[in-house]
Parts: C-alpha cells; sequence; structure tokens
C-alpha cells in the first residue's frame, strides 16, 4: 500500500488516542513509517475480536461458578489472550497452565504460583482465587451463549438479547449502510 492510499477512517477505537504508526511504500518505492486514524474494515474486525474474548470470558466465569474451571481461564480471556500467549507471558509450557484450568489443581498452586499470576493479570491473589466473591453487583450476558438452567439460576447473571442489533446490522449490510454507526 502506498502512503497516500493509508485508509483515515476516524474509527471510533482511535477516538481521543489520536492514530497509530503503520508502514507503508513511499513514492522512492522505499517502506516508510505513516500515520493512519483506522480502517472501518480494520474496526468490525477489532470489535469482534474483543466481542469474542469477552464471550469466552463470560463462559468461563460461568463454569467458574460451576466448578468446572479454574479462574485463570477467565482471566485469560478477560485479558485478550489465548493459551499460548499466557504460556509465554508466564514463561510456562502449554500443557502446564491448561492443566492450571483444572479446579483441583488450581486449588493446590502454591503462593509464588498463584503470585505469578496474580500479578501477570495485575490483580491481587485474592480476586484470582475468589471470582465467585467478587464485588460484581452482577454478570450481565447476552443470548449468544446458551445459559445453562444451573448458570439461569444463579443471582448474579442477567442474560441480555442481542436480536435488535443483529436484525439492525443485517438490514445494514443488505442495503449496504454502514453499520459502525450502531456501536458508536
Amino acid at each position: 500500500m502506498k502512503i497516500k492510499e493509508v485508509p483515515q477512517d476516524d474509527i471510533q477505537t482511535f477516538k481521543g488516542s489520536g492514530t497509530k504508526a503503520i508502514y507503508a511504500v513511499d513514492e522512492n518505492g522505499r517502506y516508510a513509517r505513516t500515520c493512519s486514524s483506522g480502517w472501518e474494515a480494520e474496526e468490525v474486525v477489532l470489535r469482534d475480536v474483543v466481542d469474542d474474548f469477552a464471550k469466552l470470558a463470560e463462559d468461563a466465569k460461568i463454569r467458574v461458578f460451576k466448578g468446572e474451571t479454574s479462574p485463570i481461564e477467565y482471566f485469560m480471556n478477560k485479558n485478550y489472550m489465548d493459551l499460548p500467549a499466557l504460556a509465554r507471558g508466564m514463561g510456562l509450557a502449554k500443557w502446564r497452565v491448561k492443566r492450571h484450568f483444572n479446579p483441583n489443581v488450581f486449588n493446590k498452586l502454591n503462593q509464588k504460583m498463584l503470585q505469578s499470576y496474580a500479578d501477570f493479570f495485575n490483580i491481587d491473589v485474592h480476586a484470582l482465587k475468589n471470582i465467585e466473591a467478587s464485588q460484581l453487583d452482577e454478570l450481565v450476558v447476552t443470548d449468544t451463549i446458551p445459559l445453562s438452567a444451573e448458570a439461569r439460576s444463579l443471582n448474579k447473571i442477567r442474560q441480555l438479547t442481542t436480536a435488535d442489533l443483529l436484525a439492525e446490522s443485517m438490514r445494514r449490510v443488505a442495503n449496504e449502510e454502514s453499520i459502525s454507526a450502531l456501536f458508536q
């Protein structure tokens, strides 16, 4: 892409924080750094990724409440990481981090390992160990993830529908209208 072709769509993600540096080809055919205020396609993909991680975190939190996984999986998704990224960041093998997702193994982790995870997630050990006793008044989830009967019975979980938003998004796409206005 040439410098003069770099998108300048003023996307919502960059509002209030300026631009980002990218590399493009200059008039001499060399790569040079230039600025972009974003590209609408990039914004849509970025929001999809953020939404995907939010859904994974919601699902993991429900499974923590049910005793099916450890809080490590929840905090991994909440911090927009996958297993390889968390393992690299912690300096551990992927199999070892995945093993720490097991609630029985998690409950046996020593203080040093718990502190390492807490430091990595920028939380205290108490928050890591006591996700169920969090200060959240409620956990609001969308209906894009089916809730089990047990999850529906928890007082702190409230489910919202995305039907209207999805319907309006589909209408706009069909009419070749921008959907970015829905998220401003």
